[in-house]
């Protein structure tokens, strides 16, 4: 687990709801994300974990928000993960959310990568 998510799950689960459901509240049209990449990746890490997505903005588009923020090259495939599955690429992370979100109605994503042309 990298250290960023370690510490913020070491915060009280009613701290992070809280968190959570003020960024719902003040913003209704998108939704809370923390993006950790996965321990056997090796990449960068990203080094922004906190989103706030657009419940509309569909997976493949969430996708290359994250590969511009580690600064992949194009023939790097990405690919998340949310509680050990692959959502579609034509998704919506609002969707996500709905059927995925912790209890502390944060929506954990991880990533990983693969060299898709070597």
């Amino acid at each position: 687990m990298c250290e960023f998510l370690a510490n913020f799950k070491k915060k009280p689960l009613m701290d992070r709801k809280v968190q959570a459901l003020n960024i719902i509240k003040k913003y209704p049209e998108r939704i809370p994300v923390i993006i950790t990449k996965n321990n056997d990746c090796n990449i960068p890490d990203i080094d922004i974990h906190k989103f706030l997505a657009p419940t509309n903005m569909m997976v493949s588009q969430f996708i290359r928000v994250i590969k511009k923020k580690i600064d992949v090259s194009p023939t790097t495939a990405i690919f998340i993960f949310i509680n050990d599955t692959i959502p579609g690429s034509n998704e919506n992370m609002g969707n996500l959310h709905r059927k995925y979100k912790d209890e502390d109605y944060f929506l954990y994503i991880t990533y990983a990568t693969e060299n898709t042309f070597g």
